[in-house]
């Protein structure tokens, strides 16, 4: 059986209909485990790998920080690790990995595997018809949503208790080992109350291939940014954004407390703010001033961008060059 063919199986049984129901459903395959969810409305299932995609599926959906604004859209979803399959589309089967666009898998057979894997368990999900049903049936003691059904590779299904789906979240954070530098920059706390705002956020402006992480810094006492940067990978270089942090420290002095308006920031900024005897705080409601300010920066670098590709091309075929002469 070949992708086409299994999409095609996979879209006549109906199975999307049939285990919309179920909520969650894991499906193992490949040698991993999948979390799906299946939309009946738009015919699409959304198969999240390994417990690191089911995180970022929980991260997505779960912060209401990420709502609001096309920043904060874009961010919610960026992130995402999900295998997307919609039997009724051009192109039946997408992947979005963390930080890419959406785009063709390469290797097919994984999404073929997993629906040949559903495809077996078929006759389960129609005798049992939803959640509640199944577990009655089968005498499963929990709250629905304490149980989720666990395909195996040869189509057997087994209950899932999610409670035991051994989620974690990692985050960079960041500390100060030099006693001398943390006692140099308490002596420099700020005289006046100073509440700063901070956020770090994916840019949906992309550098060649990839998306840059960049790191706002806004004085909320005065109404203004202080320090804005922009790097490439956050994983190797949120140091950047920590010494430019200090660096305002040493000359401005400490604020009086932090306000992070994204949990990366607030990670990375907590054992740094203990430190430094720093108020630190994650917001749960929007700034409107402060996403003004993110917003801005990303208009403003899309027309850096923009311009400079324009006064390339110009000059490109303006005739004015004399390379290659």
């Amino acid at each position: 059986m070949n992708l086409c063919e299994a999409v095609s199986m996979f879209s006549r049984s109906g199975l999307i209909g049939t285990l919309g129901p179920f909520d969650l459903v894991a499906v193992q395959a490949n040698g991993i485990t999948y979390y799906c969810f299946f939309v009946e409305e738009t015919q699409t299932m959304l198969a999240y790998p390994k417990e690191a995609g089911y995180a970022s599926f929980l991260k997505s959906f779960s912060d209401t920080r990420d709502e609001g604004t096309p920043l904060k859209e874009f961010n919610r979803k960026i992130e995402q690790d999900v295998l997307i399959i919609c039997p009724g589309e051009k192109e039946p089967v997408l992947e979005k990995r963390p930080l890419e666009d959406v785009h063709v898998p390469q290797d097919p057979s994984l999404a073929e595997h997993l629906l040949e894997v559903l495809l077996k368990s078929g006759d389960f999900f129609v005798r049992w018809q939803d959640k509640e049903t199944w577990m009655k049936g089968t005498g499963i003691a929990a709250m629905p949503e304490d149980i989720a059904p666990l395909v195996h590779e040869d189509g057997s299904v087994t209950p899932l208790f999610v409670k035991d789906i051994p989620i974690t979240f990692d985050h960079a954070v960041a500390t100060i080992s030099d006693e001398a530098r943390i006692v140099a920059l308490k002596r420099k706390k700020q005289e006046n109350v100073v509440v700063l705002n901070a956020m770090i956020f994916v840019c949906p402006v992309p550098l060649g291939h990839t998306y840059p992480f960049v790191q706002i810094l806004f004085d909320k006492t005065r109404h203004k940014p202080v320090d804005a940067v922009m790097i490439e990978d956050f994983s190797k270089g949120h140091v950047t954004f920590v010494e430019h942090f200090l660096s305002l420290c040493g000359q401005e002095g400490i604020p009086a407390a932090m306000h992070c308006m994204d949990e990366r920031s607030f990670y990375l900024y907590r054992e740094i703010s203990r430190s430094l005897d720093m108020m630190i705080t994650l917001e749960d409601k929007t700034d409107e001033e402060m996403d003004g300010v993110c917003e801005g920066y990303v208009r403003a670098l899309a027309s850096v961008i923009r311009q400079g590709m324009e006064e390339a091309d110009r000059h490109e075929h303006d005739g004015s060059c004399d390379h290659g002469r």
